[in-house]
């Protein structure tokens, strides 16, 4: 190893010079490193020197410096799979580099099945970075792994290509980019698997164009990033923690502080579609999930938004005072059925959580028809629908099933069972502060508390994630404050925690509810009706779709009645399409995934 590696300016430079220009840069033992490479640029490479161990060289000073309990991941991208071609982690070749490519095939080296974005990887905890989600820049992703693990971002050579910055990007919501979902083949042990895989992607048709070296300009003045002279060339190390505070902190000052020119994004059709295309994935993904006003569901459903979003969740014990309220006990389901004598399955809440009422007790015995049905709920006018109903504050059981089947229920002995528990737990709710130039702010308030329900549900906390992603993309002149919450018992817990805050601050407030389908707009104004929201929700209508339906404020019945409510006196509307209450399938099975659209939802936004 100590050949001369490569010359420049009748200087030879040999292997520890490369360990030692990487040792200045601030590399040291047991960092984990993600090295982009640009070899040629270093100088003229020795013509004795073979081409392999040239790259060996380079690899084992980056061993040397790590060691043993350091890790070195390096880029081995392949775009192929965007075309649809197989991708083989074992053969696809790397498209980012020789040395990546020399390196991917070196003994005691794994690469990650991401098939647009994937590493290679060597060290002790290679398994954790190989180990990757589906979106190639959101939660489980390689840099959301260097991230957390605040791993060294190596550039060795000239180019400073950040494919970093996008996992940024992300994060803040810029508007020049939008998600798009690759599907195709990835070999795994020899066999063929079926992947989606979510992409953060630019605007083919735009001029979206990376100003990296200002980028590097930028993180070097602040006073994180190292810069080393080897060579004709350089060695520039930063850490990725730095990299994502720094860059989110001057995309929020200016949102397009990456590119070298603002690009002209406006009225992008692309963006519109591909964004309300993910708004229904967002609802399909979360569809699937029993929620409540407590629980695991909820839990899950605000851990799912926080992959989109920075949402912050607290929990509030079961028994806390909130105002005259009190938070009722945590309830949670594993699963329910009622059975004939034949152990045939009537109603399996695997098939539809909509089946149990919500908050029922643990039951597990046999009853007779008429006791049954003291405990079922149908619709006879709407004889193939299940109900959704709930007992929070009321303990009790029951079942939820169509008409039609109610009507086939035969004298007889049936089994009912539901494994449920209500115990002392909490109430959560997710809470985001956007800061803007002034602390006056614009509220924004949906609900997570209902089971599988499309539009009544899922539209509503769909458009505030993205809304929100919208909004961290801007420049912004007002504060926002956007929740997350179980309706009812939610919103009196948010407000006996934030009233006197939100009173001094608030100069408007939506409540985000039944945004998704594809039926006439509907505005419920504030108490007073002649508040600054009232006005120019009322122009946007009046202008974008001036059939809209205003409804009065008597025919209130979600949050904004909380809000709205003698004392609290906060100006929140609520704009939506099919209102609550006003269209047949409202709290039904009927209000499913068909029932909700992609198009429904981005014209909202």
């Amino acid at each position: 190893m100590n050949k001369t590696i490569f010359s420049y300016n009748k200087r030879e430079y040999r292997f520890k010079d490369v360990v030692d220009a990487l040792k200045e840069s601030g590399v040291k033992d047991g960092d984990s490193i993600f090295v982009h490479s640009d070899l040629k640029s270093f100088g003229k490479i020795n013509s004795v020197i073979k081409r392999n161990d040239f790259l060996e060289s380079f690899v084992e000073a980056l061993k040397e410096v790590v060691g043993r309990d350091g890790n070195i991941i390096m880029p081995t991208f392949s775009y192929s799979f965007c075309r649809k071609e197989i991708f083989d982690p074992e053969i696809t070749p790397s498209t980012v580099g020789v040395l990546t490519e020399y390196f991917r095939k070196l003994d005691g080296v794994s690469r990650s099945i991401d098939p647009i974005f994937s590493v290679a990887a060597m060290g002790p905890d290679k398994n954790y970075f190989i180990d990757v989600g589906e979106d190639c820049f959101g939660k489980k992703s390689i840099f959301d792994k260097l991230y957390k693990k605040n791993a060294k971002l190596i550039f060795l050579g000239e180019t400073f290509d950040m494919t970093y910055v996008h996992f940024v990007e992300q994060s803040c919501g810029v508007p020049y980019r939008f998600d798009k979902k690759f599907t195709g083949e990835v070999r795994q042990k020899k066999e063929l698997k079926e992947f989606a895989f979510n992409y953060y992607v630019r605007p083919l048709d735009k001029n979206i164009d990376y100003n990296l070296e200002g980028i590097a300009s930028f993180l070097e003045n602040q006073g994180v990033l190292k810069k080393v002279i080897l060579g004709s060339s350089k060695i520039r190390v930063v850490s990725a923690g730095d990299v994502f505070s720094k860059l989110k902190e001057g995309l929020q000052n200016n949102i397009y502080m990456l590119l070298k020119e603002k690009p002209n994004i406006e009225n992008n059709d692309n963006l519109i579609h591909e964004t309300g295309n993910n708004m229904y994935e967002l609802v399909k993904k979360l569809f699937p999930i029993c929620r409540s006003i407590t629980g695991d569901g909820v839990r899950k459903t605000l851990e799912i938004i926080k992959e989109y979003i920075p949402i912050k969740l607290y929990e509030v014990p079961t028994g806390t005072k909130v105002f005259d309220w009190v938070i009722p006990k945590e309830w949670n389901i594993k699963g329910a059925c009622l059975m004939d004598t034949a152990n045939k399955k009537i109603i399996d809440f695997e098939k539809n959580n909509l089946h149990v009422v919500g908050y029922s007790t643990p039951v597990n015995r046999m009853v007779s028809l008429s006791t049954l049905q003291d405990h079922l709920y149908s619709l006879p006018d709407q004889p193939d629908a299940i109900p959704y109903v709930t007992s929070y504050y009321k303990e009790r059981w029951g079942f939820c099933i169509t008409h039609n089947d109610r009507k086939k229920l035969k004298e007889g002995e049936y089994k009912v069972f539901i494994d449920s528990e209500l115990k002392e737990g909490s109430l959560t709710y997710g809470e985001l502060i956007i800061p803007g130039e002034s602390k006056k702010e614009i509220f924004i308030s949906t609900y997570i508390c209902h089971p599988s329900m499309a539009n009544n549900e899922l539209s509503g906390p769909a458009v505030a994630t993205y809304l929100v992603k919208w909004i961290l993309s801007k420049k912004r002149k007002y504060t926002y404050r956007v929740i997350f919450i179980p309706e009812t018992i939610g919103s009196i817990t948010y407000l006996s925690r934030n009233l006197e805050i939100m009173k001094k601050r608030m100069i408007a407030g939506f409540n985000v509810t039944c945004v998704g389908d594809e039926r006439t707009y509907s505005y419920l104004p504030t108490r007073a009706g002649d508040a600054y929201v009232d006005k120019v929700a009322l122009n946007i209508l009046n202008y974008k779709s001036p059939g809209f339906i205003k409804w009065p404020y008597l025919d209130r019945g979600s949050d904004e009645r909380q809000y709205n409510s003698p004392g609290v006196d906060l100006p929140v509307a609520s704009i939506m399409r099919s209102k609550y209450g006003s269209y047949p399938e409202y709290h039904t099975s009927l209000d499913n995934l068909e029932f909700v659209t992609s198009g429904g939802a981005a014209r909202i936004i």
